[in-house]
């Protein structure tokens, strides 16, 4: 016979992000927290994992690795929203020892804001002719390439002005930078223009 000394000690949240009032938290962040020890996968779920805005609580998915737990919000968090982060006794260590206490925290995500662009339109024969238009593309990466995955706003052609084009976007806070590409549907495949110099703009 023998054993060791049965584990009696409650597992206690040592950290999570996004942190305690934290603001302008970005809207694909996913909520992180750290607790003293291994918590039971089984024990997170909706009930005693909650994150609840406007009296609402989130869909999401909990993966579970080691001292970590994190939620990841369905379709990611709204913009200009409060979210409230309620945990539980309901999570619980490998032995069955349910969390020291509720713990509860607020955060906020960052509001939309307006960025108007304008540019004049290409002359290059066969650009902005019939079927044309523009492709204003944006990153958060200075130097960014443009590529299937890069988000995109088509912009058609106002047909024969010469006077400059523009588009306005909401956008969270951050810093953007942007590339215009002209074309038209004109000859095999179309044509295009290269794209501009990147235009870097910061949203506050």
């Amino acid at each position: 016979s023998g054993g060791g000394t049965p584990d009696t000690t409650a597992p206690a949240v040592v950290s999570y992000t996004p942190a305690a009032s934290a603001a302008s938290v970005g809207v694909g962040t996913a909520i992180d927290v750290t607790f003293t020890e291994p918590v039971r996968a089984e024990s997170v779920n909706a009930d005693t994992f909650r994150v609840e805005t406007g009296g609402l609580v989130l869909s999401g998915t909990y993966t579970t690795s080691g001292r970590l737990v994190r939620f990841t919000p369905l379709g990611g968090l709204a913009t200009g929203s409060s979210y409230t982060v309620t945990l539980t006794t309901g999570i619980r260590d490998l032995a069955g020892n349910p969390l020291a206490g509720t713990v509860t925290w607020d955060f906020s995500t960052a509001s939309l804001g307006t960025v108007e662009l304008q540019w004049t339109p290409s002359r290059a024969r066969g650009v902005n002719m019939v079927g044309g238009g523009y492709k204003v593309y944006y990153s958060t990466t200075s130097g960014f390439t443009i590529d299937g995955n890069t988000p995109v706003v088509d912009v058609p052609w106002n047909g024969g002005t010469q006077t400059p084009s523009t588009v306005t976007l909401d956008l969270p806070a951050g810093n953007y930078y942007f590339r215009v590409v002209a074309y038209s549907a004109l000859g095999p495949g179309g044509s295009r223009s290269e794209p501009t110099a990147q235009k870097a703009i910061t949203i506050r």
